[in-house]
């Protein structure tokens, strides 16, 4: 007989009768002491914790003896079921275990529905639910833990010291080895959200639709460069104050969260992981500006952008789609969280986007949060009653990393949330991993190095872009986009400074283009004193309803890990004494030019950024520039590319279009011309030339 708790027969199992009463008698003392009645007005709730989800105590046993013996977990490389068993296979005893644990959730959730009052923006209730849900939540993990205990379990040693096995000659690890590793974790995750269903169903392409081997394949190509020439393999992240992380201890976001999670799988195969996280919170850059100068804000070696783009209007969707389709003919893959089936708008054209590389999720909101509403009726329609919550729809009330199990704390994700945006793209990049450890076994590193060159476009491999959705309207016409000019990569697109923190692109620091003042080269020499100030403040912990911050408001301040926030800005800044600010541009392929700042509701056209007072001046060369064709003055809103008419608001100021001095021209400003206010100042966070 198997003798392992909460697996082998039912015999085993069935003295756990009298401990699953003995909790269900603490939680009935618990819900009652805090949850005696709330009113609405009308009438008296009463609220017994055994009311709601634990009808499971009614013939429990029974249905438990009729599920079957269970699989023992997995919990070691030694065993040879670690890593191995067939994706998305689970016995029948376990998955009719789930169904039991789902009935008892949507009861609950129907229940507390129907007879707990006002689930209304505002906070009514927050308590009733939440207690009785954790009451449940805490039933369910420990029938759970002696019934059915988690079936696949990452190896222990391997997660605290990794090592990836018996090197294969030209690598410091055996792909083979590895590939169990990758695939125990895949199953992890399965198992985690009871099913390969949903999972499988939150990105697309999915398994089943058109591009999905093409979209991992194209992963795992990048893996096996990076392994081979022993190069770090480099996610980006760019977004709002998501990402950046706002209203959280920054160690349980997501890019803290990530890196984590994959760092253990590199160390295996003896290179690095490095999430570049340049969120930026709602005093940060203009999605137009990060995008354009994606390059230089992430750098030139990025493997996979994601780009988290959520409770904002993207840029127009041509300029979107040329952003698209430059990062992945550059040799980058973009994976996006939102917003592409308003850009890409048919759906053949879509899986042509797939097949080159390109993922995005199926649902809007936290991804596959939204995918049974039955589990949580409330969400997210109404509004602030979902704030704090605890809980993603499967009782999972901490995360896997031990973070709180805050699914949202505002408009802004918890750690929980955080974790189900990072499961949405890690199902598929376990895939594209396993691809990649295939592909070191059936070839040897000296060859694959000769075929996956360190500084190879990686994107000519594979399936080329399809035409521009966008341009078959004919208001896009004279877009560059619908010209060719942007499926070349950045080799023809801007070229930017940027003042955004954090950055990584070499030579794109608002100091690597300035000009001394002093300088032989500089065509206004003299005294000026432009300076680059910090014009904008990191997020921070702010609004977070973790439970452990809402009993002591100083447990996160104490901490530096949560403190760390990245996105912070620069900006050089003057006034009308301040003289002439002289700048290096690189060489330009249309003499277009754009000076921007941080201030996406004002621009260039409002409060103490306002053109018409500022009046500056503009030179190429020494050679004072007027105001560009088309332009009312200097300050007016410009579109993402100048040669496209846009309504969208932008921070930019149109400096010049076509101007003839392609190389070596130096970009001077002064305000010696504004009014006589001493309030007035000029902030210029970005200079974008094309």
């Amino acid at each position: 007989m198997n003798t392992m708790p909460g697996s082998g027969s039912l015999a085993v199992r069935g003295w756990r009768s009298a401990v699953w009463l003995i909790a269900c008698s603490l939680g009935t003392v618990l819900g009652r002491g805090l949850l005696d009645a709330v009113s609405d007005g009308s009438k008296q709730h009463v609220h017994d914790p055994l009311q709601y989800g634990f009808s499971l105590a009614q013939g429990y046993e029974t249905k438990l003896s009729e599920m079957g013996t269970v699989d023992p977990p997995i919990i070691s490389i030694a065993d040879p079921k670690y890593g191995m068993d067939e994706v998305g296979v689970f016995e029948e005893s376990r998955t009719k275990f789930w169904g039991l644990l789902q009935d008892g959730r949507r009861a609950h959730s129907k229940r507390m529905t129907e007879d707990a009052g006002c689930f209304c923006d505002g906070f009514d209730n927050v308590t009733v639910w939440d207690e009785t849900r954790e009451i449940m939540c805490m039933r369910q993990h420990m029938l759970a833990k002696n019934d059915m205990p988690q079936k696949y379990v990452m190896d222990k040693a391997f997660l605290q010291k990794p090592q990836g096995g018996p090197a294969k000659a030209g690598l410091t690890f055996d792909p083979t080895t590895m590939k169990r590793h990758f695939k125990q974790y895949r199953a992890l995750l399965q198992e985690y959200y009871e099913g390969k269903e949903i999972l499988e169903s939150a990105a697309h392409p999915t398994p089943t639709e058109p591009g999905y081997d093409e979209a991992v394949t194209a992963i795992a190509r990048h893996l096996v460069r990076k392994v081979v020439h022993k190069k770090p393999f480099v996610i980006a992240v760019a977004g709002t104050s998501i990402m950046a992380g706002m209203d959280n201890c920054f160690a349980k976001t997501y890019g803290p969260m990530l890196t984590r999670i994959l760092e253990p799988f590199f160390k295996g195969m003896g290179i690095g992981v490095e999430v570049r996280n340049s969120g930026q919170n709602g005093d940060g850059p203009a999605m137009e500006d990060t995008t354009q100068c994606i390059k230089q804000v992430m750098g030139a070696d990025v493997d996979i952008l994601q780009i988290t783009y959520v409770m904002i209007t993207p840029a127009p969707p041509a300029d979107y789609e040329a952003f698209i389709r430059r990062t992945i003919s550059d040799g980058t893959l973009l994976h996006a969280t939102h917003r592409i089936d308003t850009t890409i708008l048919e759906e053949a054209d879509r899986e042509a986007y797939h097949r080159s590389g390109l993922m995005d999720f199926t649902k809007e909101g936290l991804s596959m949060l939204d995918f049974d509403k039955t589990l949580y009726p409330w969400f997210p329609s109404l509004g602030r009653a979902h704030w704090g919550r605890v809980d993603d729809g499967y009782c999972h009330i901490t995360t896997r990393d031990g973070s709180e199990g805050t699914i949202m704390q505002n408009w802004h994700p918890g750690p929980l949330g955080f974790q189900v945006y990072m499961d949405t793209l890690l199902h598929p990049y376990m895939d594209g991993f396993i691809r990649a450890m295939a592909m070191l076994e059936e070839k040897d590193a000296a060859a694959l190095k000769i075929e996956f060159p360190v500084d190879a476009n990686l994107y000519t491999m594979g399936t080329p872009l399809p035409p521009p959705s966008q341009c078959k309207k004919a208001e896009f016409a004279e877009h560059p986009m619908c010209k060719g000019e942007t499926d070349h990569g950045f080799t023809d697109g801007p070229t930017c400074a940027v003042g955004q923190n954090p950055s990584w692109g070499i030579g794109s620091n608002l100091t690597d283009w300035l000009v001394p003042a002093g300088d032989a080269t500089n065509p206004f020499k003299g005294d000026s004193s432009w300076a680059i100030k910090a014009i904008k403040k990191s997020s921070s912990i702010g609004g977070c309803r973790d439970k452990l911050q809402m009993r002591d408001p100083s447990a996160y301040k104490e901490r530096p890990d949560c403190s760390g926030h990245l996105d912070t800005g620069d900006a050089f800044v003057g006034t009308k004494t301040s003289g002439w600010l002289t700048l290096k541009l690189p060489d330009m392929t249309k003499g277009d030019i754009q000076v921007c700042n941080f201030r996406k509701g004002a621009g260039y056209t409002a409060g103490t950024n306002d053109a018409a007072k500022l009046k500056p001046k503009f030179a190429l060369n020494g050679r004072i520039l007027t105001a560009p064709p088309g332009m009312v003055k200097p300050g007016d809103k410009v579109p993402f590319h100048p040669s496209v008419p846009s309504n969208k608001a932008s921070t930019c100021m149109q400096v010049a279009v076509g101007a003839p001095e392609l190389k070596g021209a130096y970009l001077s400003v002064s305000l010696e011309d504004a009014d006589a206010d001493l309030t007035l100042s000029m902030e210029i966070s970005w200079i974008i030339v094309n």
